[in-house]
This record gives C-alpha cells, sequence and structure tokens, in this order.
C-alpha cells in the first residue's frame, strides 16, 4: 500500500517541494522523489526506534543500532541516511 506514502507527503509537501522550480521536469520530478524517499526512510527508522522491543532492548543495554540507508537509483549507490542508537534516543530526549 502507498497510502502511508501519501500521508507522508501530504504532511511534508512544504520540504519536499522547497527550492524546486520547475517540479514537473525530470530533474525536480527526481529531486523531489529522492526527498520523498528519504524522508521516509528516516520516518521508518524512527518508527521502530518507537517500538517497545527496541526500546525494551535499549535499556537493558543491548548494543542495538538501526540504520536508514537510500538506493540510488540514478548511480546505484547505497547512501547511509541515519542511524539510532540508545545513546542518540537520550541526547535526544
Amino acid at each position: 500500500h502507498i497510502r502511508p506514502l501519501r500521508n507522508l507527503y501530504r504532511r511534508r509537501s512544504n520540504e519536499v517541494d522547497q527550492g524546486i522550480d520547475n517540479a514537473s521536469s525530470e530533474e525536480g520530478l527526481m529531486a523531489r522523489t529522492n526527498r520523498l524517499v528519504a524522508l521516509n526512510v528516516s520516518a521508518q527508522v524512527h518508527a521502530m526506534a518507537a517500538m517497545p522491543l527496541v526500546r525494551d532492548a535499549w535499556q537493558r543495554g543491548q548494543p542495538l543500532t538501526l540504520h536508514g540507508w537510500v538506493y540510488g537509483l540514478s548511480d546505484g549507490r547505497l547512501r547511509p541516511l541515519l542511524t539510532i542508537d540508545a545513546e542518540s534516543i537520550a541526547h535526544a530526549a
């Protein structure tokens, strides 16, 4: 289902579309798509970090790290987007 992705776009459309002069051009569409993909990966990793199973592991001191990566369709490269662990959660709180 793509409903969660549509909802994400509706909530964050200003961020997705920011600075794109011609959103209908191929370049503009690719930029918007890349931003939406990055926002989606980030949202999914943060959702995992909020799961009780993950929180409990961190509270027990288990060395658990969540990684969000993005695959670039234009160049076939996998890029790190964000990393969340118990320490980064503690600093954010």
